[in-house]
């Protein structure tokens, strides 16, 4: 659905037609620029599903009443979760068209099962957000106590023991965002840590209960599970960026290859950046436990590393690109965390990207430039790593309490 205006830029007093496509999100942030004087230009909305309407708040222009049809004159069709045909959208109707119609089009059976996830995700965070608050609050917390009780208020039955419960938490989470956007190849990753972990507490068990020992006590371990457990909650209350990367990736090729001429035109790449960062930064501390794992499995000793190092400690002060370097080791796995990209990351984290809301681009000090929607395909496979980093936080808990350990939460 499009809903078309008439603008009035504040800068320039020139006329256009804006046309605004109505978003998956209940609330959204748009970022444009005015097609005469390209001054940047925003606009945060709301969705009236009562009226149903959508509520235009402009920043820079001003909204001259709603138009029946598009008349001759600049247009700029604008829409936050679905990319729009730079050339083909600024055309009047009818050979401007929906981006909506035209992603249909362009992918007959992706695109149908795309909104259907975004709309299993939308209803998930608009009913069941608060829930999701309370269980990351407890499992942080490791009070599984509380957290029984919650799942028995969703689930409308009692959990019988603290193992359940602790697994059952988990598996919420992986409820919420997981198995909507998570493909069946990936529990062959599951499959290939499972099996060193199986090695180490069936061969292993007196060195791995050692290792399992010294994490309930390291503050490091403990700060590692409580960001993954937070990062949580900030995706799941921002997907509608990772759902456009989602597109990016089921977009075939001849799609994706000229993804140039399409924009998306989101006003939020400051929040972006800054949780991609942070997700990159877990898959590199992820390395330093799941590197323990695969040194007592493989070696037989969790400070034997492939990389040479024989100390966690020597690990630690390694690089993340020198820590990726035990990845061949697992090599389903290493597809999934090795697109978490490390010259992304320095970019961003170096402020050697920036945002132009005119071209759609993220631009870099070198002169190169990518896509907007391409980086949100660069997010897209942080926030699958992330999927793999709470199942690795979810087996420790579980091991950690077999064993009468104390989680480190404090």
């Amino acid at each position: 659905m499009i809903n078309r205006y008439r603008g009035i830029c504040s800068t320039c007093s020139n006329n256009f037609i804006f046309r605004g496509v109505v978003p998956q999100a209940m609330t959204d942030a748009m970022k444009f620029c005015c097609p005469h004087c390209q001054i940047e230009l925003r606009c945060l909305l709301e969705l009236d599903l009562e009226a149903p309407r959508m509520i235009l708040d402009p920043v820079g222009f001003q909204l001259d009443g709603e138009l029946e049809s598009d008349p001759s004159g600049e247009i700029i069709t604008v829409a936050t979760d679905l990319p729009v045909h730079r050339v083909r959208h600024a055309q009047p109707l009818n050979d401007g068209g929906s981006p909506f119609l035209h992603l249909a089009s362009e992918m007959p059976k992706k695109f149908p099962e795309w909104i259907s996830k975004v709309h299993a995700l939308q209803h998930l965070r608009q009913s069941q957000f608060e829930v999701a608050e309370q269980l990351v609050s407890f499992a942080r917390t490791a009070n599984w106590k509380m957290a029984s009780d919650c799942l028995g208020n969703v689930f409308g039955e009692q959990i019988s023991n603290t193992r359940e419960t602790i697994q059952l938490t988990y598996k919420a989470f992986s409820i919420f965002y997981a198995p909507l956007l998570i493909d069946p190849p990936m529990f062959d990753y599951l499959d290939e840590y499972f099996d060193h972990l199986n090695e180490c507490m069936e061969n292993k068990k007196p060195a791995y209960e050692s290792l399992l020992t010294e994490w309930s006590t390291s503050h490091l371990y403990r700060g590692f599970r409580l960001k993954a457990l937070s990062s949580f909650l900030r995706v799941l209350s921002h997907f509608d960026a990772f759902v456009v990367g989602l597109l990016f990736h089921e977009m075939p090729d001849k799609m994706r290859d000229d993804i140039g001429s399409y924009r998306i035109f989101r006003d939020d790449y400051a929040f972006v950046k800054s949780l991609y960062q942070d997700l990159f930064e877990l898959t590199s501390q992820l390395l330093i436990f799941l590197g323990n794992i695969l040194n007592l499995s493989i070696r037989g000793d969790a400070d034997r590393y492939s990389t040479g190092e024989t100390t966690t400690k020597k690990f630690i002060k390694q690089t993340a690109c020198n820590r990726f370097k035990i990845l061949p080791e697992l090599p389903l796995v290493s597809t999934l965390l090795g697109n978490v990209s490390r010259p992304m990351r320095n970019s961003i984290g170096h402020f050697s990207a920036d945002y132009e809301p005119c071209t759609g681009n993220l631009r870099y000090d070198d002169g190169s430039h990518q896509n907007y929607i391409a980086f949100l395909g660069d997010f897209y496979s942080a926030v699958k790593s992330l999927w793999f980093i709470l199942v690795f936080v979810e087996k420790t808990d579980v091991d950690m309490h077999r064993l009468n350990l104390k989680v480190p939460v404090a």
